[in-house]
Formats: structure tokens, sequence, C-alpha cells
């Protein structure tokens, strides 16, 4: 059977609504914890003589955002389902990694105070591709 992406069913009352709600929700909350995000790393790593490691980092911790955002770009061809999924991944995840941050700045670590830095956005990265293959796996089921 070919799935063809790009066709949707009608969005109607309640679940356009829903739909539309958690689709700003997540672009808002994607696009500042992103900032947040790399704005805490380069905080983390101010005293940091090593700058190409601070750049490196940087790229990483950022990595997961740009990525959701992306996701967030394209997933207007997924089926209503599959949205919803998306989006409220991107919401979790985006929250969840700002209180891991900002746990971080309050109560910083002594030894390897990079750590959160490397697996949070690891972590992150799990849960976007949880979320494609739940995108992907509702949207064939669906037979669209």
């Amino acid at each position: 059977m070919h799935v063809n992406p790009t066709k949707q069913e009608p969005e109607q009352g309640p679940t356009r609504a829903l739909t539309a709600l958690f689709r700003s929700a997540a672009a808002a909350l994607v696009v500042i914890a992103g900032i947040m995000s790399l704005a805490l790393q380069l905080y983390q790593a101010r005293t940091n003589e090593h700058y190409y490691m601070t750049v490196l980092f940087a790229l990483w911790v950022s990595s997961p955002f740009v990525a959701m955002i992306w996701l967030w770009k394209y997933s207007d061809k997924w089926i209503t389902q599959s949205r919803l999924v998306a989006f409220l991944d991107m919401i979790l995840i985006s929250m969840l990694s700002m209180a891991v941050y900002i746990n971080n700045l309050l109560n910083p670590r002594m030894a390897q105070p990079a750590f959160v830095f490397v697996v949070v956005p690891a972590i992150s990265w799990i849960f976007i591709g949880v979320m494609v293959l739940v995108a992907v796996y509702l949207t064939r089921k669906r037979g669209v």
C-alpha cells in the first residue's frame, strides 16, 4: 500500500482548535527553550578556555531544538493524531530540558559539570526519534 503523507483528514471543531493550540504552544516553547538552553550552556562554559569545545557543545545542545523546529514546520503534512503526538513531545522535551538545565544552574555539579549538556540532548534525540516513528506508524495505520 502506498502512503501519501500529504493527504489529511479534515479537521473539525474541537480537534482543529486543540491542534492549533498545541502547535502554537510547541513553537513558542521550542524557541524559548532552545534560546535559554543555549544561554545556560554558554553561561556554564564562561570559564572554559577551550573555545572550540564551547562551540561544539553549543551545537550539540541546540541540535534537538533545531530538529524540533524543522519537524514543527513540516508536521502540517501529517495526520492530526501524528501532529498532536509530535506537538506534545516537543512541549515535553522543551520543558524537561529547561528543568534539568535550570536545576544544573541552581545546583551545580562539582565533578563533570558538562554532564547534563551531553546527556540531555542525547535523550532528547531519542525522544525525537520515537516521536517520528510514532508519527509514521500512525500515518501508515490510517492508510492515508
